[in-house]
């Protein structure tokens, strides 16, 4: 369709660039000269309304979107949500040094993808700062179709104790394993009533001691110990110490040598030619 117009009109509806070109190069217009404007509305970028721009824009300066709900649409015409592409398609905004478009001119980069295999993912990109090099370091969050998913990002060195992520396989260097803590027996029952104490193990190990009380020097004597927990078997050790006399390095005439007389899995009998002050015990096993 041929719309004809006067100058009048011209300058209110604005002119086609032909027609703009003709009177820059030396073309007069007049008030009876007609124009045809029949792309009038798709030759120039309009302050409104919906508009398609082909070909590559350079902004000399940094545009702003203002809006309540300001954003930024990538639209990929070969995707459509819930169903699969052939191939990966990709959305992406990328930060160039001067030298323009090319993966070793990348700065960073934010992107999402969408797999054939119906995956969303979305990468995190910051590269090296090395001329001419795509290395990079990234963060990937994948969305699987059904709803699980995961998210990928560098392993720190194994050595690290900072607050950096922690990924599985940093978690698996340095965690104990299952092996380990096999080795590793933990306190399940513990007593403490005086001097009188004990702990016992998940597998069963026995820790007891207390004190024996002061008896006539210089006499051949012994004394009962009886357990707090009994033993299983009398292949247990038992530690006997000298609480301190007030003598110079706890050695005094009233101290005598002592050993363990007998062993039985509930108590045992310590011999000694003389003491005057108490006797600590220890006596570890396992328990019954």
């Amino acid at each position: 369709m041929t719309t004809d117009t006067t100058v009048s009109d011209l300058i209110i509806n604005k002119l086609t660039y032909s027609q703009w070109k003709a009177a820059k190069d030396g073309g007069t217009l007049s008030d009876t000269e007609t124009y045809d404007l029949t792309d009038k509305d798709t030759a120039f970028v309009h302050t409104t309304g919906n508009e398609t721009v082909a070909g590559e824009k350079t902004f000399t300066s940094m545009p702003t979107v203002s809006h309540d709900a300001a954003g930024l649409r990538l639209k990929n015409p070969n995707i459509t949500k819930g169903t699969s592409p052939s191939s990966n398609k990709y959305g992406y905004v990328e930060l160039l040094d001067k030298n323009g478009p090319g993966n070793a001119n990348r700065i960073g980069l934010f992107e999402i993808t969408q797999k054939p295999n119906g995956q969303s993912v979305i990468t995190i990109a910051a590269y090296k700062d090395v001329a001419g090099s795509e290395d990079r370091l990234e963060f990937n969050l994948v969305c699987n179709q059904d709803g699980t998913g995961s998210a990928y990002c560098p392993t720190p060195p194994a050595s690290d104790d900072s607050n950096k992520i922690a990924t599985t396989e940093w978690v698996n260097d340095n965690a104990v394993t299952l092996s380990d803590l096999s080795t590793v027996h933990v306190v399940v029952d513990t007593y403490v009533n005086g001097s009188s104490w004990y702990r016992i193990y998940d597998d069963g190990w026995v820790e007891q001691g207390g004190v024996i009380n002061s008896v006539t020097a210089n006499t051949y004597t012994s004394a009962t110990v009886t357990f707090l927990k009994p033993f299983i078997n009398t292949n247990y050790t038992v530690l006997i110490t000298q609480n301190d006399d007030g003598q110079q390095l706890g050695i005094s005439s009233s101290t005598g040598a002592e050993s363990v007389h007998t062993k039985s899995t509930t108590n045992f009998v310590i011999a000694s030619n003389a003491w005057t002050y108490g006797r600590n015990w220890y006596a570890c096993g396992m328990g019954a």
